[in-house]
């Protein structure tokens, strides 16, 4: 009796150190693919996010540490004080505002209880989470703010998005933006229910993933996994997306602004290239559309992603998906079915729908992992090798090595990743797979390709050095001459011959402090062409202290 209630006491401490990581820390990922090939044994955490927490939590501070349910209930402060001279790349384009440097402060707040459900020697529990960021950012040379609507505020950053953000009234130099996530999940080590608004990761690669990658802003979704033997895992998932579009009439105070506000159902499902006798005309307002500056609804877009991964050995797996973005109307009942194929389900609903399909696979082999990923948006199998294909295709290729430097565990990778220039494009604007202008899967869009190196050394446990080269390339090609020319079977050349190049050049290193609190210092040398017509250099110094938050 005595060790079975040993047995129970040491059960309900482990549930209650545990906790959903929906927040993905590069560095622990990092770390955690250096065990993962030292162990020769792939895991969860190093293609799906979220997941389950695998270690004991930080020692965050609870506000409510003194009361009798402390383990039921934290509330934890969220704090962070960053500066970089070049304005963390928030915004991109040709303007006063671009490379210029900024204080960014974000106070928060971070809720989570964890209630244990016993049944037999099952364990589930109920973990509820609320997050709350207010961010302000403030600099800019002094310049007054404004809303860039034709861009994202982190358009060519993959480690930030936000879902809105506006000037601020007083002082005019700065922004304002917020963030806020929460959810309830019912969770065991074999199933997990999870509905809530956060952001999800899935794929193997760290620099981002082809089908869905945290550099896009949190939206709600409900998410299933289950695994059977940690052997074959099973996810579905059905999000809303905002697509930015408005359906409502309004008063606008230019062209772009009127266009937004008069979008009906039969406009969305028009060829983009056909609507208008000037289609430039189309996509200079669908473009404005990234932040309305009016007032109005938008049409809801959503996605649906269900994937097989299997495990046949512990250093080897291979997952396969269907993903389908669609939106203006309801979820077709057959979607919500989360084993039904998609490929038919669409087919049933006149093919209007914008479906993709992929795999990824990685393996550990001696000191090495092998990764690899492929996105299918369309396929035509007869015209493969004509002029006249239509392969629409995103390709990744990664590989990681561990190593000792100077008697420390470090760990090198490499990632090449390419994205065809039809691919993540679709006929009807309702369909593409954004959210709020970001890319949902790859980071830098349709026509482009990326380059990632990393250099990790993990000095001990709570500081880590990193030397990063980046080079991306994104096409500057026109969309809608690309759109029609893919629809009709036309070559579409590869990048064009201009294109915004990015070369990242970076030294970064974190410590954790006492108390918990993280130091990242980073330097970064930039050679690109995104902040004027002509490539050049700029160097980069970032500062951040922060506690609780992971960027």
């Amino acid at each position: 009796m005595r060790i079975n209630y040993l047995i129970l006491l040491s059960s309900l401490s482990f549930l209650f150190s545990q906790a959903l990581i929906r927040e993905i820390d590069k560095n622990d990922l990092l770390r955690s693919e250096y065990y993962s090939i030292q162990n020769n044994n792939l895991t969860d955490d190093l293609f799906y996010s979220p997941h389950i927490q695998k270690n004991n939590s930080k020692n965050f501070l609870n506000i409510f540490s003194k009361l009798n349910y402390e383990k039921y209930f934290q509330v934890e402060p969220v704090i962070a004080l960053r500066y970089s001279s070049l304005g963390f790349g928030m915004y991109s384009g040709l303007n006063e505002l671009s490379a210029t440097p900024v204080t960014w402060i974000t106070p928060g707040l971070k809720i989570q209880s964890t209630i244990p459900i016993m049944k037999g020697l099952s364990n589930f529990w109920l973990y509820s989470w609320v997050d709350f960021y207010k961010h302000s950012a403030y600099g800019f040379n002094g310049n007054d703010t404004y809303v860039d609507n034709l861009y994202p505020l982190f358009n060519y950053e993959s480690n930030y998005s936000i879902n809105f953000y506006t000037p601020t009234k007083s002082p005019n130099n700065g922004i304002d933006f917020d963030e806020g996530q929460a959810g309830i999940s019912l969770l065991s080590h074999n199933l997990q229910l999870i509905f809530g608004k956060y952001k999800t990761n899935i794929g193997p690669f760290i620099s981002g993933n082809l089908s869905v990658s945290d550099n896009a802003p949190s939206f709600p979704q409900l998410m299933l996994k289950a695994n059977y033997n940690k052997k074959i895992y099973f996810s579905y998932l059905i999000g809303s997306l905002n697509s930015n579009i408005s359906h409502n009439y309004c008063t606008a105070e230019t062209e772009a602004d009127l266009f937004l506000c008069n979008v009906s159902i039969p406009d969305l499902y028009t060829d983009e290239w056909s609507y208008v006798d000037d289609p430039l005309h189309w996509y200079s307002a669908y473009q404005n559309s990234i932040y309305p500056s009016v007032s109005n609804q938008v049409y809801q877009r959503y996605i649906v992603n269900h994937r097989l991964d299997f495990m046949p050995t512990n250093n080897f797996r291979i997952g396969i998906y269907e993903q389908i973005i669609f939106g203006a109307k309801s979820p077709p009942f057959s979607y919500l079915i989360p084993i039904n194929p998609l490929w038919s389900s669409q087919h049933s609903g006149n093919d209007t729908d914008n479906l993709m399909m992929g795999m990824d696979l990685e393996y550990i082999f001696k000191k090495y992992r092998f990764y690899s990923a492929f996105l299918m948006d369309e396929w035509a199998l007869f015209d493969t090798f004509s002029q006249k294909e239509r392969n629409w295709f995103a390709y990744q290729i990664g590989l990681s090595r561990t190593l000792n430097i100077f008697d420390k565990n470090s760990l090198f990778k490499f990632e090449y990743s390419k994205v065809d220039p039809r691919t993540y494009r679709h006929r009807y604007i309702i369909n593409q797979p954004k959210h709020n202008g970001y890319n949902l899967g790859y980071w830098s869009g349709s026509d482009s390709d990326n380059i990632y190196a990393n250099l990790s050394v993990f000095i001990n446990d709570l500081s880590i050095f990193k030397f990063i080269y980046q080079y991306t390339r994104i096409g500057a090609q026109d969309h809608l001459t690309i759109l029609q020319n893919q629809y009709e079977n036309e070559d579409v050349d590869f990048l064009g011959d201009n294109f915004h190049a990015i070369r990242e050049l970076r030294i970064s290193y974190t410590k954790t402090l006492k108390n918990m609190i993280d130091l990242d210092i980073e330097f970064t040398n930039f050679n690109t062409n995104i902040f004027d017509y002509s490539i050049k250099d700029y160097n980069d110094i970032k500062i951040i202290l922060r506690y609780n938050i992971n960027y």
